[in-house]
């Protein structure tokens, strides 16, 4: 079976360019599988701050019930109330340091 000499030619010419600049090429391999990481990190960071957004409005509803029902638990309430916006200003900051990583000029090692 005779090859087409340009397709030899063109794997050749890969196959130097490999062995020539291993590292170069080891970092086109490896950015690409970096980049989709943090793709993926991103959309769960993303998933998380909406699950927690959601909840947060459960539960400011439900406060607002009890309050209205108990006046005298107002501490509670507010207490309820204050763990949930920790949760969602914890899942930004989460995402924002994503957004910094994802900005660094270098891989952190």
């Amino acid at each position: 079976m005779n090859l087409n000499p340009q397709i030899v030619e063109a794997v050749e010419k890969v196959r130097e360019m490999v062995m020539a600049n291993p590292d170069q090429n080891a970092n086109a391999l490896v950015q690409p599988l970096i980049a989709q990481a943090m793709g993926i990190a991103v959309q769960n960071a993303v998933a998380h701050l909406q699950s927690l957004q959601t909840l947060e409005a459960a539960v400011t509803s439900q406060t607002a019930i009890l309050l209205l029902e108990d006046p005298d638990a107002e501490p509670s309430v507010t207490r309820a109330i204050e763990i949930m916006q920790q949760a969602v200003r914890s899942a930004i900051q989460q995402l924002a340091e994503l957004r910094n990583l994802a900005q660094a000029p270098e891989i952190p090692t």
